[in-house]
């Protein structure tokens, strides 16, 4: 077990802004640590409640495999893409004054992937 890859507890609150970014990373990480553990008698549900804090473990206490609970955690945690209002707010960015055109680049590179972009070709744009 490499204590560089453990994995931080995890406490993001379902309700904050962040909560789908702290979701994705912490369980990036989560699963990279589980891959690092070498034994055949892993309970991987007893060690992913070894990595969340109180207030999460609330939400699988009655999950009764693994599972089940990141099933849940997912849920609770990765909402679903506003398409409409992520095209809005690349629309209406505006570069401030204070930022440099490679800096405005990233910040609508950032935005874009929210939008759900994808590639047609000119037959598939004339048939919709």
């Amino acid at each position: 077990m490499e204590p560089l890859l453990r994995p931080k507890c995890f406490d993001a609150d379902p309700n904050s802004p962040d909560a789908t970014t702290r979701w994705n990373h912490w369980f990036r990480t989560f699963q990279t640590f589980l891959g690092t553990v070498e034994s055949p008698k892993l309970n991987k549900l007893e060690t992913l409640i070894h990595f969340v804090d109180a207030p999460v473990y609330v939400y699988i206490a009655d999950c009764p495999d693994y599972e089940s609970a990141i099933s849940t955690l997912e849920k609770l945690y990765v909402r679903p893409k506003n398409i409409i209002y992520a095209r809005h707010l690349l629309q209406t960015c505006k570069q401030d004054t204070s930022q440099d055109v490679d800096q405005f680049v990233q910040r609508l590179k950032s935005l874009a992937k929210n939008c759900d972009f994808k590639a047609v070709s000119a037959i598939d744009h004339e048939n919709e």
